[in-house]
């Protein structure tokens, strides 16, 4: 399965047992564009705070001694880049627990754990 199929269905189970969560577009792909209009999108979202290496999802929901959950997701055999291992750990050293998951059966475990279930 891709990421994007493995993240929608985490998004998914989560509207089924009404878990808040959103996702933190930092690596679209927006399909049509292209050449100029591609880096114009690019060059607009980063001015806007579109940050490299950001998880993909943050659960606002404070619990266990934390202020919030975030997931980084990758498919099996991905790699965390440098960036992404960077804000785990800012994230983690600020409060939140802040996790890479692989694959949607895996994060959804944390996240009935993360949320006391």
């Amino acid at each position: 399965m891709s990421e994007h199929a493995e993240q929608v269905n985490i998004i998914k189970y989560c509207k089924i047992v009404k878990i808040p969560v959103f996702a933190i577009p930092n690596g679209m792909w927006i399909p049509g564009l292209t050449g100029k209009r591609l880096f114009s999108y690019i060059a607009k979202m980063k001015a806007e705070g579109m940050t490299k290496g950001v998880p993909d999802l943050f659960f606002p929901i404070a619990n266990n001694g934390y202020n919030g959950l975030f997931i980084e997701l990758k498919i099996r055999g991905g790699k965390l880049s440098a960036e992404q291992m960077k804000w785990l750990k800012i994230l983690s050293n600020n409060g939140y627990k802040a996790i890479c998951c692989y694959g949607a059966n895996e994060a959804i475990k944390e996240i009935k754990k993360y949320m006391g279930g």
